[in-house]
């Protein structure tokens, strides 16, 4: 009976020591941490990656939208070809790689004396490629917009397609308007007459329009 109870007590403080041992081993430790937050960091990152381009796409829109609005309001009378210039320099600073899927437009807006609002003159590219802001020149305060001054509206929509890494799977409308004062003239009219719509389509970094 002795001698199966000092055995006994042996396999216990053997099982004990092994035990501690296990404890003490650290061995692989750091695998099984990286193991257990690497899947979060990959997900921070590609959410990162995706939101990061995308902030940084918005604000390439909301500057080319800026640009446009500040060089047609520089001028009098906008004709085919300065239009032609002027749609073309906004795709170059938006460096977007599809120009078809960026739609444009720039309205020319006058307030008689009765209080209704006219179209001087407009143009837009792409017509239907994306999605524009809307805008009423109604909601314009008449200190802007009057008989004696009118107004130039600069609005632009990018159908742009996100990396879709984890989070944004579907495209999204990029877009952004600006409303400006016209530089050397009352109004700002568009071609040889009042009222000309010009119609433009972008490919590359080339507009035409008709």
């Amino acid at each position: 009976m002795m001698f199966k109870t000092l055995t006994i007590s042996s396999m216990k403080s053997r099982f004990l020591q092994g035990a501690a041992k296990i404890r003490q081993n650290d061995d692989g430790l750091a695998a099984i941490e990286f193991a257990i937050l690497a899947p979060l960091l990959i997900a921070m990152y590609l959410g990162l990656a995706e939101v990061a381009t995308a902030v940084s796409t918005d604000r390439s829109v909301s500057h080319a939208t800026n640009v446009i609005g500040d060089l047609a309001s520089q001028t009098s009378n906008v004709d085919k070809a300065d239009l032609e210039d002027v749609l073309s320099a906004t795709l170059r600073i938006m460096d977007v790689g599809e120009a078809s899927k960026v739609t444009i437009q720039l309205d020319s807006w006058s307030r008689n004396s009765s209080g209704k609002n006219e179209l001087v003159g407009s143009a837009i590219m792409n017509e239907g490629s994306a999605a524009l802001p809307s805008f009423d020149p109604a909601t314009i305060d008449e200190s802007l917009l009057n008989e004696n001054a009118g107004i130039l509206v600069a609005r632009v929509a990018y159908k742009y397609s996100p990396l879709k890494l984890l989070y944004m799977k579907r495209d999204i409308t990029l877009s952004d308007s600006f409303v400006l004062k016209p530089r050397r003239s009352d109004v700002i009219t568009f071609g040889s007459t009042e009222g000309k719509k010009y119609t433009c389509t972008g490919t590359g970094r080339t507009v035409s329009c008709s």
